[in-house]
């Protein structure tokens, strides 16, 4: 099998079956070129709610051609860990590891405990949220990272991912350990606004911060950023736990800004301009991928306070 990341369907070949790994609903052109289907259980392309994309993959058990081309529109552990597993090269089991995964991958942490102190140079891992924040998934972690940034190809990716999952240790490079007490130093960047209900980071300006760290003062959290390959400017909206939001609304909301914001937009495009996220769960919203959000901050803002459910 071969993996490979794309950004439209001009990079898919033609006359060989292709497998989406979390290829977002609104991404119609890439879809229409996965003959296998999409395995994504987070944004609707599943009923298994709460399941990362790995877990789907393995509990499955279902058998594709050899020479299926597995494609993502984004490289991260949970997608990385699902072409390990389809392809053959990882257990098929469900694992510590294989959970460890899909409970940071769905943001299950519970209920949010209320503000926490932040992660010191001293103590910069915390037990819970992303895989950047987690000791334990910090060096497979690194790993995706680097196929991401181009830095490795995904191929690489895949076949170290594979070895952690069969029980090999991945070391976190020192690099990675600089680069987290880093991000624990830009969290003095992070703004609480709508009364505290909502931190907003602009890792453009300030440079990336993990997102369990933003949940260390607000339950909400909202993500300016850059996409690590293409460039494009993103957001992400996600809360620590369900209910913090209206979600369909909010989405509905952004949606029609984003558009408006595009101006004069041919029909068959509307689709491009969604956002979208993680149905099962309604915790998890991001912009349209592949293309710049056209949206400033304070109209992100403004959408999420009328959406507020708390």
């Amino acid at each position: 099998m071969q993996f490979l990341l794309v950004r439209s369907h001009s990079d898919i070949p033609v006359h060989v079956p292709v497998l989406g790994i979390e290829i977002p609903g609104n991404r119609g052109d890439i879809l229409a070129r996965c003959t296998l289907g999409n395995i994504d259980p987070q944004h609707g392309g599943s009923a298994a709610s709460g399941r990362c994309a790995a877990e789907e993959a393995a509990l499955s058990g279902a058998v594709y051609p050899s020479n299926t081309l597995l494609v993502c529109t984004r490289i991260d552990l949970d997608a990385v860990a699902a072409m390990a597993i389809i392809a053959g090269l990882a257990p098929t089991a469900l694992s510590s590891r294989l959970a460890a995964i899909g409970q940071a991958d769905s943001f299950l942490a519970g209920s949010w405990p209320g503000p926490q102190p932040l992660p010191t140079p001293d103590a910069p891992w915390l037990t819970h949220g992303t895989p950047e924040d987690r000791r334990d998934l910090a060096g497979p972690n690194w790993i995706c990272g680097l196929a991401a940034r181009g830095s490795i190809p995904l191929a690489d990716a895949v076949e170290r991912i594979a070895r952690w999952l069969q029980g090999e240790d991945l070391p976190l490079p020192h690099e990675a350990l600089t680069q987290r007490i880093a991000s624990i130093d830009r969290a003095r960047h992070l703004q609480t606004c709508l009364n505290g209900r909502v931190v907003y980071h602009d890792a453009i300006e300030h440079g990336p911060v993990g997102a369990s760290i933003a949940y260390c003062l607000a339950p909400v959290s909202v993500l300016r950023q850059r996409d690590p390959r293409g460039g494009f400017i993103r957001y992400t909206v996600a809360a620590s736990d369900a209910g913090r939001f209206d979600f369909a609304g909010l989405v509905a909301d952004l949606t029609a800004l984003e558009v408006a914001a595009a101006g004069d937009v041919a029909p068959a495009d509307l689709q491009s301009l969604a956002w979208g996220g993680n149905v099962q769960t309604g915790r998890i919203i991001g912009s349209p991928q592949g293309r710049d959000s056209l949206l400033t901050p304070a109209q992100v803002l403004e959408c999420i306070e009328r959406r507020l459910t708390f």
